[in-house]
């Protein structure tokens, strides 16, 4: 899927129903004299285009969790904002309670592992050919701030095939195909 096309094509498509430059007020005054049919259509597309930037906003949650690791300390990102957690810092940004920003932090990180492990998988394909090879093939996993302690004693299949789950049902959540 293409986000940024999705979102580009929804925009004018719901300026074009509710008035280019319309103010709320005024296209809750068009909505109110629309068809059923409009308003439902209305209603479509404004909550696509809401779907697809909550995948944004998730997947970037989780850059920030990667970015605010024990290893980087202070120099982390949420640290660097005035955050003991990628969570609170996400929390802030967005305006989300605790809980919704935690779970941003932890779906966005599986997403990005999910992601990395699928790159893994790929780059394992080339490993014959002499890809991959020197010391950065064997920097293994990149971790997160989100790894419990028992995480780290989980064997790295076992956390891929949990990452592999949390994508899957994710992605079902936001309505994306992996």
């Amino acid at each position: 899927m293409a986000v940024f096309t999705d979102v580009a094509s929804l925009i004018p498509a719901l300026g074009e129903r509710l008035g280019e430059g319309a103010s709320l007020v005024e296209a809750a005054a068009v909505m109110v004299g629309m068809s059923d049919a409009d308003v439902v259509a209305v209603l479509r597309q404004a909550s696509q285009v809401s779907r697809l930037a909550d995948q944004i906003r998730v997947v970037a949650a989780g850059v920030v969790a990667d970015r605010s690791t024990r290893q980087t300390g202070h120099s982390g990102l949420a640290q660097s904002q005035g955050h003991r957690s990628p969570a609170s810092f996400v929390q802030e940004v967005t305006g989300s309670t605790k809980g919704e920003a935690s779970r941003d932090v932890r779906v966005g990180q599986a997403l990005l592992d999910g992601q990395r492990d699928a790159g893994d998988a790929g780059a394992g394909a080339g490993a014959e050919s002499g890809a991959g090879s020197g010391p950065e093939a064997d920097a293994g996993p990149v971790p997160h701030a989100g790894a419990g302690a028992d995480e780290g004693r989980m064997p790295e299949s076992a956390r891929a095939a949990r990452a592999a789950r949390m994508v899957g049902r994710r992605c079902r959540w936001f309505g994306m195909r992996r």
